[in-house]
């Protein structure tokens, strides 16, 4: 019987040295310290690095809002939510956390910065189940220095929580679907690749469906976009099911390839059933929404892509990024999608298994097994980016046609999806530059490429400039601070708050109620705080914590004071016809990046001036 004639990649990969890649000792690893110490380093840095950058930074619209919904009870607290646009499961979260907080804002978002920082944790170790040590290594720089993931994990909502359950579900989810690595008892470090069968009880598979059921829930009872995340997911096993069908039919070896694998949708089946006590209200959020936020206009055209991925990585838009630095930016897009392409088509060019008669051995098996789930892992990595965005992308774009030119895409949204960002470009430079030496059992297609110098240098190049821009990203939403990319400016209520005063004979009304909720935290301690409106406020949507308040101004004329300070914003040409009223005369405004503060006195007590005066202008930047 002749021998099986092995494939051009595995004998090349194994010629380039005299002992075979399985027999091949470990080499020394990235860092000097082990794994787990140095993935608790990194995800203590970005905790601490997401908590430095949001110090002292002014709250804005949706964080004020958070901190009234969790300032209310309980049943409160529900009703509340149930008539606006989320779920309530953060906003109870942040609840249990404000006694701890003690009113301090920079405490607040340490409860975020927390959970930011445990969903870095759950990744690193979830790379280092998929690829390696070496990987996951090299993918540390990159997410300690995501600016876009620092900045939004700060921010008092549920972007940092929907990280976290995000990389949870998706860390379920491989565990689950058995394409992790199974290390021997006592090893360091992943590889050689111990055989599949070891750790994989039909009790602890059940396990980790179930855990992946209870994520799934507790992501919907979150933040609703968390839906792209699994929706990927199930993507991502159909195709995998499909696949493992069709070996099945073909006389593959794989035991899954039955109806058995699907079983995967009883997971979403246990989840829906989970989150059917919230579905009515979510149903009754979907009919009776109404943000009150500023609409979107015209942001998903190619420019409004391009301007998501600048945002992303280097903290500027479009308008303000400059053209080299706006270029380097698809570079890098065309550099990682080259990469992922090439160790792709390398790793495919192995022998297929279900050729009966080419004699493959057991172990060739569990590598070519290996090398798929390697591949699929990295699939699903890809997708856990690409797929939401384009989904947001195609759904905002579907809005902007139906409502005239009003879509629904905000770049924050993303944050959900960008410790995935960062993953990707990561692992597309990390596996050719790692693959063959200490992956948990090397890819031979890969090996290849890792030992095609121009390749391996030009791999290297491409990360080192991905990094640098990435770091120099973090450092520019560091120095914007609490910026909003939706109303492009800065909130500066904090600072203002701090030379406005508020009491009972010189009341604080803020212009209408975006602007009360915008500032209410710093005013929260003052009864005197008022907002201005004629109207009654709507019983649902944002504005709901203030129907029938008693801090509400139907007119400035029933103001019991003889000077009240109104806030507003920078940009606002007229103050003065917020009033509806020439009962008073401005005396002085002060400004801080977006906010204004307008003190005014009764006409009376100014005879000699024409009601409005203006005068005793001052601006504080």
């Amino acid at each position: 019987m002749s021998r099986p004639r092995p494939s051009a990649c595995r004998f090349h990969a194994d010629a380039t040295s005299p002992v075979p890649n399985r027999m091949r000792p470990h080499p020394r690893p990235i860092l000097p310290i082990p794994f787990p110490v140095s993935a608790l380093c990194c995800a203590a840095a970005v905790t601490t690095a997401s908590a430095l950058m949001g110090r002292g930074r002014s709250l804005w619209f949706d964080e004020q809002y958070s901190l009234i919904l969790a300032s209310k009870p309980v049943p409160e607290l529900i009703r509340l939510t149930a008539v606006d646009a989320h779920p309530p499961l953060y906003y109870l979260m942040l609840k249990s956390w404000m006694p701890l907080a003690q009113g301090n804002i920079d405490m607040l978002r340490t409860f975020n910065c927390l959970l930011l920082g445990a969903a870095v944790l759950t990744l690193l170790v979830m790379l280092r189940d998929l690829f390696g040590e070496r990987v996951a290594c090299l993918c540390m720089p990159l997410l300690l220095c995501g600016g876009f993931m620092l900045r939004y994990g700060y921010e008092l909502r549920m972007y940092s929580m929907a990280m976290l359950l995000a990389t949870l579900g998706t860390y379920a989810l491989v565990h689950a679907a058995g394409i992790t690595v199974v290390r021997h008892t006592g090893q360091t470090r992943p590889g050689p690749a111990a055989p599949r069968t070891e750790s994989r009880s039909p009790s602890a598979v059940l396990g980790w469906w179930a855990a992946y059921a209870v994520i799934v829930a507790l992501g919907m009872l979150t933040l609703y976009l968390t839906a792209f995340v699994w929706f990927t997911h199930a993507v991502w096993l159909a195709i995998r099911s499909v696949k493992a069908v069709r070996r099945d039919e073909s006389g593959g070896t794989r035991a899954d390839g039955t109806w058995h694998g699907w079983r995967w949708m009883l997971a979403y089946v246990a989840s829906i059933l989970l989150f059917l006590p919230w579905m009515p209200a979510a149903i009754g959020q979907v009919r009776g929404s109404s943000s009150v936020l500023p609409p979107v206009t015209r942001r998903m055209n190619m420019s409004g892509v391009a301007n998501a991925l600048d945002v992303m990585l280097l903290g500027m838009t479009e308008d303000e990024i400059p053209a080299p630095a706006s270029l380097m930016v698809g570079a890098i897009v065309l550099a990682a999608a080259g990469s992922l392409v090439a160790a792709y088509t390398a790793c495919m060019c192995t022998p297929r298994w279900t050729d009966a008669e080419n004699g493959m051995n057991h172990k060739n098996r569990e590598d070519q097994t290996s090398d798929m789930d390697r591949m699929s892992a990295m699939t699903l990595i890809v997708m856990l980016f690409v797929v939401p965005t384009t989904l947001l992308i195609l759904w905002s774009a579907i809005q902007e046609t139906a409502n005239g030119g009003y879509g629904m895409f905000s770049v924050r949204y993303l944050s959900v999806v960008a410790p995935f960002l960062y993953t990707t470009l990561g692992v597309s430079f990390a596996m050719p530059l790692t693959e063959g030496r200490a992956s948990p059992a090397p890819s031979p297609g890969i090996a290849v490429l890792r030992r095609t110098t121009v390749f391996r240098h030009l791999t290297g190049i491409a990360y080192v400039v991905t990094l640098v821009t990435i770091l120099a990203g973090a450092i520019v939403f560091g120095v914007r601070g609490n910026h909003s990319f939706d109303r492009d400016d800065t909130p500066g209520s904090a600072a203002l708050s701090r030379q406005v005063e508020c009491s009972e004979t010189h009341p604080v009304v803020a212009q209408d109620e975006y602007t009360y909720i915008d500032a209410y935290w710093y005013y929260r301690d003052c009864p005197a705080y008022r907002f201005l409106d004629a109207d009654d406020v709507p019983a649902r949507g944002g504005y709901a914590p203030l129907h029938g308040s008693a801090a509400q101004l139907r007119s400035l004329d029933d103001l019991d004071a003889t000077g009240f300070t109104l806030l507003s914003w920078s940009t606002t040409r007229d103050y003065d016809r917020l009033l509806d009223s020439d009962k008073w005369t401005r005396t002085g405004i002060v400004k801080h990046d977006a906010n204004a503060a307008i003190t005014y006195r009764e006409y009376r007590e100014f005879p000699t001036h024409l009601p409005p005066a203006k005068f005793n202008w001052r601006h504080a930047s």
